[in-house]
């Protein structure tokens, strides 16, 4: 495993536990951007949508979830599947 792949692991496991933190989702961004790792990222906000029942948290993580297919996985049709 190399270096940015435990970082991004770390990363994955802690916005799991905090998925409001700012600062951590910035920081996955950039390394899922910088990696091409934007699936992995869909997949983390698909467990997590899954895993609430606050339905208001639901729809923040569906939008999210489209806006990553449209505008960084570049597959428009994915996110209005979701």
């Amino acid at each position: 495993m190399q270096d940015w792949e435990a970082a991004f692991e770390t990363l994955v496991d802690a916005f799991q536990d905090q998925p409001e933190h700012e600062a951590l989702r910035r920081e996955l961004y950039r390394m899922a951007d910088e990696h091409a790792q934007w699936d992995l990222v869909l997949k983390l906000y698909e467990l997590l949508q899954a895993s609430t029942t606050d339905v208001e948290q639901r729809v923040r993580y569906l939008l999210t979830m489209a806006d990553l297919c449209e505008n960084r996985i570049g597959r428009p049709a994915q996110g209005l599947a979701h």
